[in-house]
């Protein structure tokens, strides 16, 4: 890698790190109270962090795919293992909505249908199930390194 591209890939973090920086530095001078109820302020401070926050992970987002495809065409991913890990995956996804309920709470009735109280119902059982796997993999290789 040349020394202009490590140059970017220094500067570019740093600068969104600083106007993060600034955004939030401004959102604290400003307070909690005037943030929440103030439209202007939070056009100020919250909007543009949002935005900076869409910008972050897009960027991340687009650099996994190129990255992915890039391995894909160089031939390094086993195909065999990248489908394991997908249909892992989305058997994952299928059985936490399957567990989700699509009961609304009475104080949300109005706001939010069933099927979006599903999804984030499958959202939190698949955190939970991905966390708990994950666990359970890092006590299986300490344990079995122990007995090598």
């Amino acid at each position: 890698m040349n020394s202009k591209n490590l140059k970017l890939l220094i500067i570019i973090p740093l600068v969104i790190s600083v106007l993060a920086a600034i955004f939030t530095i401004i959102m604290f001078y400003k307070g909690d109270e005037t943030v929440a109820s103030d439209a202007g302020a939070q056009a100020v401070t919250i909007v543009p962090l949002f935005y900076l926050t869409y910008f972050v992970l897009g960027i991340a987002t687009l650099a996994a795919l190129v990255f992915f495809v890039v391995q894909i065409i160089k031939g390094t991913v086993d195909m065999k293992k990248l489908g394991i890990g997908l249909g892992s995956f989305i058997l994952v996804i299928v059985i936490s909505y399957v567990m989700a309920s699509d009961t609304v709470p009475v104080k949300f009735a109005e706001t939010i249908s069933s099927s979006t109280t599903k999804w984030v119902g499958a959202g939190l059982i698949m955190f939970y199930l991905l966390l708990a796997l994950s666990v359970l993999g890092i006590i299986y290789s300490e344990v079995s390194r122990l007995f090598k």
